[in-house]
């Protein structure tokens, strides 16, 4: 598969390998966010409990582990990537019937606090009250009860609420997963589809419970400020599996063994004559697929990208539904002729959220352009990750026709980032503003797709970078669907700037500004914005 071929979303031929069908290609994020959060972004809006998250079996496991052991490094992978860890430290049982006794917040304790009554194994379901604290530092806010796994077993599992959310921009949802011996199997949330609204909307969220099954666990999950509750919230059994719709383990195992060896950047770091039959022993004759998900996970973390990450059958799903809310840049004019965006995570592979999401970005800049004459602040500290694209096309006023940046897989260097752009999205607005000032802000949660957007802006003229380093995680994956549905979001590639600087870690912005500790004060704005005064300065 040549390079050309790899660095947009979209269906390409799959790779040579067992069970695989096909492949989707694109600079990817949301570590997520668990297999994908929580990939809550990161934020986790990806998986949490797996999007980005935030963020469970799903979003970058290896990302979390990297995280543990480098925290010095790089304190935050994504929103998704915090979801995750705080799940996998907190899973201690509670009883199984989730009452208001046993609900806990697993994300943003301190920052976050909770409300709840009543069971979701009851007929009226539980409600879950999530509220920000002024001055909250987490990017979210999530709840967890649990349940034993054994009724459940051999079935699917529905979790399903009305959700409202009251001065929340980034909206709330819900998240399940079940565990196992050696961890989580399955996992879903409703990152893909937030609820930003004080109208009630219903959101559920169906996944598989393998017979190897333990525990359940669920909860609801608020990103960023306000409040977010969920009324009748209920967890209920559906129908038993039919045999063919089982995936063995052993098939799943392999595909994903033929994908990595195959695609992956760090593939020859690996022993496979060593390893391969070490990864094939631990899945049992009966193993269904789910039973391999943390044996995937497990050969992703040898690879040592920090970014390869599984991502749900559900989640993989979700991304190409056109259904649900879709979070859209937001552009406002702020005091003394500045323009103000921001930039959230964005996961999505349907055209119709596609659209959505980059008009809005491109319509609200032209629209206050005329307005905006001291220049722009675009601020990427919420952007997660997910697809680079659409980021890039809603910021196409600013972009220019320098080449933006490149991929490079070890042996050959991709098409320029503006070439493939221009395929993919190509150019519709009548308004330039590749000569106007851009204070560019970003911070920890800044991720994957969204550091490439910070790449992308590198060597633009009349432009600084303000805030905190991102989260270090500057290189392409590619996502491999698996034969059960699930998919390998599979680090492929690495990336450079237009002037071919490749880059590795997190990325320093010209200007390290120290947070507020007021929450009226947001000094990283403050300090971009003061920097534009000067450049427009007759």
């Amino acid at each position: 598969m040549s390079l050309r071929s790899r660095f947009f979303c979209g269906t390409v031929p799959a790779p040579k390998g067992p069970a695989t069908s096909q492949g989707l290609f694109c600079a990817h994020g949301t570590a997520s966010r668990g297999w994908d959060v929580c990939s809550v972004s990161a934020p986790l809006k990806a998986s949490i409990f797996s999007t980005g998250s935030a963020t469970t079996m799903d979003c970058a496991t290896s990302t979390i582990r990297h995280h543990a052991h480098r925290r010095s490094r790089r304190r935050t992978v994504n929103m998704f990537a915090m979801a995750l860890l705080s799940v996998a430290i907190v899973t201690t049982a509670h009883g199984d019937a989730p009452t208001d006794a046993n609900w806990a917040v697993t994300l943003g304790r301190g920052d976050y606090v909770l409300h709840a009554h009543g069971s979701a194994l009851d007929r009226e379901g539980a409600r879950v009250e999530l509220t920000a604290t002024p001055g909250h530092t987490a990017p979210t806010g999530g709840s967890m009860a649990s349940v034993e796994a054994t009724p459940y077993r051999g079935h699917t599992i529905k979790l399903s609420g009305a959700i409202n959310a009251a001065n929340a921009p980034g909206g709330a949802g819900l998240w399940l997963r079940a565990d196992g011996p050696q961890g989580r199997l399955t996992f879903a949330n409703t990152q893909e589809s937030p609820v930003t609204g004080v109208t009630p909307e219903r959101r559920e969220i169906v996944i598989i419970v393998p017979p190897s099954a333990t525990r359940i666990f669920f909860g609801t999950l608020l990103f960023g400020d306000g409040s977010a509750v969920v009324d009748h919230l209920s967890l209920v059994r559906g129908e038993a599996l039919k045999p063919a719709d089982i995936v063995s383990g052993k098939t799943e195992l392999d595909a994903a063994i033929s994908i990595v060896r195959e695609h992956a950047l760090h593939a020859s770091s690996i022993d496979w004559d060593t390893m391969v039959p070490q990864l094939r022993s631990q899945v049992g004759a009966d193993a269904w697929s789910q039973d391999a998900y943390p044996i995937i996970i497990r050969l992703l973390a040898t690879l040592g990208d920090h970014h390869s990450h599984m991502v749900s059958a559900e989640m993989t799903r979700a991304r190409r539904s056109p259904e649900g809310n879709v979070i859209v840049p937001t552009v406002e004019q702020r005091p003394e002729g500045v323009g103000y965006i921001t930039v959230p995570g964005f996961s999505s592979q349907d055209p119709g959220h596609i659209g959505a999401f980059v008009n809005g970005g491109t319509d609200g800049i032209t629209r206050i352009a005329g307005d905006a004459k001291h220049g722009w602040i675009l601020d990427l500290r919420k952007d997660g990750g997910g697809n680079m694209w659409p980021m890039l096309a809603a910021l196409r006023p600013f972009l220019g026709n320098s080449p933006l940046g490149y991929f490079r897989n070890g042996r050959e260097l991709s098409p320029s980032w503006k070439s493939q752009l221009d395929k993919m999205h190509p150019a519709a607005q009548d308004i330039d503003l590749s000569d106007a000032p851009l204070a560019v802000i970003t911070g920890p949660h800044t991720a994957s797709a969204g550091e490439a957007v910070v790449i992308a802006l590198k060597g633009r003229p009349h432009t600084r970078f303000f805030g905190a380093p991102t989260a270090g995680l500057p290189t392409g994956n590619g996502t491999f669907v698996l034969p059960d549905g699930a998919s390998i979001a599979l680090t492929t590639t690495v990336e450079l700037d237009r002037a071919k600087v490749q880059y590795d870690g997190p990325l320093a912005p010209d200007v390290t500004v120290t947070p507020s500790e007021s929450p009226e004060h947001d000094a990283a704005i403050d300090a971009a914005a003061a920097w534009l005064r000067q450049a427009v300065a007759p």
